[in-house]
């Protein structure tokens, strides 16, 4: 009986947890992010932060054009033609930016509020934890 109301509780309170995890992973800055390829790479350095798993030099898209991209939107303010790169922030990579469009894009809600290394892991965390409970569903 105590196994079958502990399996309810979880499935009760399963978007609660999911909301917990977010808030943890975005406290504790975590994303699933290649990120670390960059020391490897571009500083010669063997040095990582990586807790668990390995950056992959494969995942380049992310990298070496989103990441950076994204980070280069909150040096622009999040403006939809971003300065530096002369490119529409909407159309690509999904980039956030400060305009009505961000209401489809609730993964990056958190730039408008966050500082962009916790935005960054509100992105990562959130598409995590929804993925999982949209397929638990």
């Amino acid at each position: 009986m105590k196994n079958n109301k502990e399996k309810s509780m979880l499935y009760r309170f399963r978007y609660i947890i999911g909301c917990i995890i977010v808030v943890l992973g975005v406290l504790f800055n975590i994303n699933m992010s290649s990120i670390g390829v960059f020391n490897s790479v571009y500083n010669d350095s063997d040095e990582s932060t990586t807790m668990i798993g390995v950056p992959r030099e494969i995942r380049s898209d992310e990298w070496l054009v989103q990441t950076p991209f994204y980070f280069s939107q909150s040096e622009d303010n999040y403006q939809v033609l971003n300065d530096k790169i002369n490119e529409n922030a909407i159309i690509m990579y999904n980039a956030p930016v400060k305009d009505i469009t961000i209401i489809g894009k609730p993964f990056n809600w958190g730039f408008l509020f966050l500082p962009k290394d916790r935005a960054y892991s509100f992105y990562w965390m959130s598409k995590l934890v929804i993925l999982f409970l949209v397929s638990f569903e």
